[in-house]
């Protein structure tokens, strides 16, 4: 079902860009670009930044929906709607069978004698949901913390690169077909197209007008990163810092959520296994860099580039190679030895 959404969807994305173009720019191409931004892919065979600005908008919404964050959730709610059947079933045989003395309390008084059992924490027993009931509500609560968690991550970098922009960029450097791009827009396109991966970019020249602005290397490279390998531990962290903050009746909902893991979602990950990925992705990444320093720091291609901004070129290929598809600087000039870690750290990537 849901490569036949993604591939349902290539087919309408394209269809209605190459209706916004005119038919100026052939099917085909539409609708390479369009699996480009549901696949999450980077290939293009015309220039995302050669669009019209509502073909480019059209792209980046389905772009949003496909990330591997966003495109998850379906699964989640249907999951809850199973759930919440499996509830009404058991709701219906249990009223159509004869009363028993089974009144559905939690296994944890059965453990406890009711004579002894302080009054306060009687009531917190009873306030405390069913088995059904919480694993339903624990769906519907992952699902908000995902979107609010990508929204914060989205907000973040949008105003963050938009200010930069605006601030330290001439209108003339934000240039393309002759027309000064407003930099909120360039910053929406880059958060969108960075978050979820598929390395396009707003100019035709990609990210060389960035090559020494370390600042917007950063926040393209956290942005990559938060959409890839860091999500699974943002998301776990949230909930961690949710259940530490909230009051004690929703703790029940985020120990679940954390106990069972990849089993509501394929984004949060055990404790073990979100920090072996974490550790995986900062070994790769250090990995790339020093041999990428090794083999091209006196490479003349680079040789108009500092220590430092050689060493934040080759941070940026690093990430984007395995992660997004960016380029500040052309990776054909790079030395052979260079470009097969890459091709090795992607097919490893985690």
């Amino acid at each position: 079902i849901h490569l036949s959404v993604f591939f349902c969807n290539t087919l309408i994305c394209g269809a209605i860009v190459w209706k916004i173009e005119e038919y100026q720019i052939p099917y085909v191409d539409c609708w390479f670009i369009s699996a480009t931004c549901v696949f999450i892919c980077g290939l293009q065979t015309v220039a995302y930044a050669d669009f019209s600005q509502p073909s480019q908008i059209f792209l980046l919404i389905f772009t949003m929906i496909s990330g591997i964050t966003v495109s998850t959730i379906p699964a989640v709610l249907i999951k809850i709607y199973r759930a919440k059947r499996d509830k009404n079933n058991n709701e219906e045989i249990t009223s159509s069978s004869p009363p028993t003395n089974d009144n559905n309390e939690l296994v944890i008084r059965q453990f406890l004698r009711r004579e002894t059992l302080d009054p306060t924490l009687d009531e917190q027993l009873r306030s405390l949901p069913n088995s059904q009931h919480l694993r339903v509500t624990a769906y519907i609560m992952l699902i908000v913390i995902i979107l609010s968690t990508c929204f914060m991550i989205y907000l973040i970098s949008f105003l963050a690169m938009g200010f930069w922009l605006k601030y330290h960029y001439d209108p003339k450097d934000l240039l393309q077909a002759n027309e000064t791009m407003n930099p909120f827009y360039a910053s929406l396109i880059l958060t969108i197209t960075s978050f979820n991966q598929n390395g396009l970019s707003p100019w035709d020249n990609g990210m060389t007008l960035f090559v020494t602005d370390i600042f917007m290397n950063i926040f393209i490279m956290l942005a990559v990163i938060s959409g890839t390998s860091l999500f699974p531990a943002i998301l776990r962290g949230v909930i961690v810092l949710l259940k530490h903050f909230l009051p004690w009746k929703y703790k029940i909902y985020f120990d679940y959520i954390l106990l069972n893991n990849h089993r509501l979602s394929t984004v949060i990950f055990p404790s073990v296994q979100t920090r072996l990925y974490v550790t995986v992705t900062i070994l790769m990444q250090i990995l790339g860099v020093t041999i990428a320093l090794i083999m091209d720091f006196h490479n003349q291609y680079l040789a108009m580039y500092s220590g430092g901004e050689k060493f934040m070129i080759f941070m940026f290929q690093v990430v984007n190679t395995r992660f997004g598809g960016y380029a500040t600087i052309t990776i054909t000039e790079l030395s052979a030895a260079t470009l097969l870690i890459f091709v090795l750290l992607m097919g490893i990537k985690p």
